[in-house]
């Protein structure tokens, strides 16, 4: 998953540690991160809560599990592939933290070969934090991306013109009795 997809980049650059209650039998984090309980990863100043906002009760679920460790001068990175919704509910449930929204366009397998060049989307609201941002906007052109600044209602209106876009081609394609060639790109 992206998580573990990003973790080699994020840990070149400080000292990570993450909680997942499912995974940690089945992963082996890689060198530099160790596993911690979800308070000692809450209690972090930079704390990237991966998980997606749908269902929403299991987000709600771990805003409130995480909220008692979260500081004023904790920086909250919401990572989710949509932000209207993820931005309300960390509102909601984390009102006094710093947040800062990004929203990386790839995954492991059009980054497999590397991310340079590759584009990720920064979503500035009313709690982004001047010093948070812009460090998390050094990280990402030390790592050679692409930066989009936006907003999270302008974003999500992007991606779901792209990613309905790209349904209805994949729809298309399989209605038409096209299957993937032995020599596809993708």
């Amino acid at each position: 998953n992206f998580s573990q997809f990003a973790v080699p980049y994020l840990s070149s650059e400080s000292d990570v540690m993450v909680y997942d209650r499912i995974q940690k039998l089945k992963y082996k984090v890689p060198k530099g991160v160790s596993w911690g309980s979800l308070e000692q990863v809450a209690s972090r100043d930079v704390v990237i809560p991966s998980i997606p906002p749908y269902p929403r009760v299991n987000f709600i679920s771990l805003l409130k599990r995480i909220r008692p460790y979260i500081q004023p001068t904790t920086t909250v990175v919401n990572v989710c592939s949509n932000m209207v919704l993820p931005v309300q509910l960390i509102d909601e449930y984390l009102p006094d933290c710093r947040l800062e929204n990004v929203h990386a366009l790839f995954g492991p397998k059009s980054g497999a070969k590397g991310i340079e060049g590759l584009s990720v989307v920064m979503c500035q609201t009313e709690r982004s934090h001047p010093s948070s941002y812009e460090k998390i906007v050094r990280f990402l052109e030390d790592l050679e991306l692409e930066i989009i600044v936006t907003d999270p209602e302008t974003h999500d209106k992007a991606m779901a013109a792209v990613q309905g876009r790209t349904h209805f081609l994949g729809r298309l394609l399989q209605k038409l009795g096209i299957k993937k060639q032995p020599n596809a790109t993708m």
